[in-house]
């Protein structure tokens, strides 16, 4: 089977919501970059046990081709080094999106259905968006507050030798436990020592949790967290 010849393709290729997305976002593959890139791209993903798969199909099974589809981009498409390389030219921050990007991509593949037309999934929910920027206003109105009980949990550490961004995610984190009441606090710790896993010294993760680990204890022994809803505080 070729590849265009896929219900799936079909559905995709003829999807007014992309066209309309791409032709806003004024996203396209045109240019003398971006031509050499998919015939790169083409070449790496014919010798593939995936793309053959799809090739040598005879089903004709639209949950098998959308399965074959989404499988091809999750294993190759979207470990494609060039690809990659060619984002990161764009943005700085592609490497901090590239999960988060790749996962929602697969979300709307899955969403495919025979006969319905493709609508992309955005890929911030409003909400999502809006905790962010009240966390951000909270954490900068907190700062010179939160810096205190920090130097206060960790008087044997002069503040030079603190790293940066573990002082940033560390007041974050204080004051997502403080200011949002919705969110349990383990779920608040584990966030911040995954994120420092990601941003920070090789050694920061311990480092973090020993230390909010601590300020915790003592804010919920002074009554300084008030969470709503059942277990959250624990």
């Amino acid at each position: 089977m070729l590849l265009f010849q896929t219900k799936v393709i079909n559905i995709i290729e003829s999807s007014k919501d992309l066209d309309n997305i791409s032709n806003k976002l004024k996203i396209n593959w045109q240019g003398v970059v971006e031509n050499d890139l998919i015939k790169k791209l083409f070449k790496s993903l014919y010798e593939t046990s995936s793309f053959q798969n799809i090739l040598n199909s005879n089903s004709s099974d639209f949950n098998s081709q959308k399965t074959d589809i989404i499988n091809l981009f999750r294993e190759e498409i979207c470990n494609f080094e060039l690809l990659h390389h060619f984002f990161d030219e764009k943005s700085i921050y592609w490497q901090d999106d590239l999960d988060h990007v790749s996962s929602m991509i697969i979300k709307t593949l899955k969403t495919i259905e025979l006969d319905n037309e493709l609508y992309v999934l955005p890929l911030w929910k409003d909400d999502e968006e809006e905790f962010a920027l009240n966390l951000f206003r909270k954490a900068t109105l907190n700062k010179s507050l939160n810096d205190q009980v920090l130097q206060s949990y960790s008087k044997n550490w002069e503040s030079e030798r603190l790293a940066k961004m573990d002082s940033l995610l560390m007041n974050l984190a204080i004051t997502e436990a403080k200011e949002f009441s919705s969110i349990p606090l383990k779920v608040t710790l584990n966030e911040y020592i995954e994120i420092s896993k990601f941003y920070s010294t090789p050694k920061s993760n311990g480092f973090i949790n020993g230390i909010l680990d601590k300020i915790f204890t003592d804010f919920k022994k002074e009554g300084k967290l008030k969470k709503v809803g059942r277990g959250l505080i624990g």
